[in-house]
């Protein structure tokens, strides 16, 4: 288990008790100082069956997302063939659109809370190619416009 805050890793801890290893830090830990024997024997870092996040996107307006790219990043190098990354989010955070830019999954599914407010995302197996790939980049460019974007006030109901 992983987090960046010592009181919700505690608390995960007692959800997930078969839990073999705690990290407290706030991003992807140092594989070489997580798992020194494995790192001191020469080996593959660690692949898990499933990576659970509610990646924290709030630290700040407007809302920062490179905690949620860094682990759509090296998540799919961390899990196993079979594996699934599971990210939970509000419904306006831009997580699909982050897993096709930044992600390289042969499949993702969106489960919206009954709501409306949250949704489940699950992502799996290996791409073929990059998502994103257009010969001349222009839809890499498009996406990276809109994430930079401001984001659109809302027009008031008449």
């Amino acid at each position: 288990l992983l987090d960046a805050d010592a009181v919700a890793l505690a608390a995960a801890a007692e959800n997930v008790p078969q839990a073999r290893r705690l990290l407290l830090c706030s991003g992807w830990p140092d594989e070489a100082a997580a798992f020194p024997r494995r790192a001191a024997a020469g080996r593959r870092p660690a692949r898990y069956d499933w990576i659970v996040s509610n990646p924290p996107v709030h630290r700040g307006q407007p809302d920062c997302f490179d905690v949620l790219v860094q682990l759509i990043r090296g998540a799919r190098r961390r899990l196993r063939p079979l594996g699934v990354l599971w990210l939970v989010a509000q419904e306006q955070v831009p997580v699909g659109r982050l897993l096709a830019l930044h992600g390289s999954f042969e499949w993702v599914k969106a489960d919206v809370s009954e709501d409306g407010r949250f949704v489940t995302w699950s992502a799996g197996g290996r791409a073929a190619g990059p998502r994103l790939a257009a010969p001349d980049g222009r839809l890499r460019k498009r996406a990276e416009e809109w994430l930079a974007a401001e984001p659109a006030e809302a027009e008031p109901e008449g």
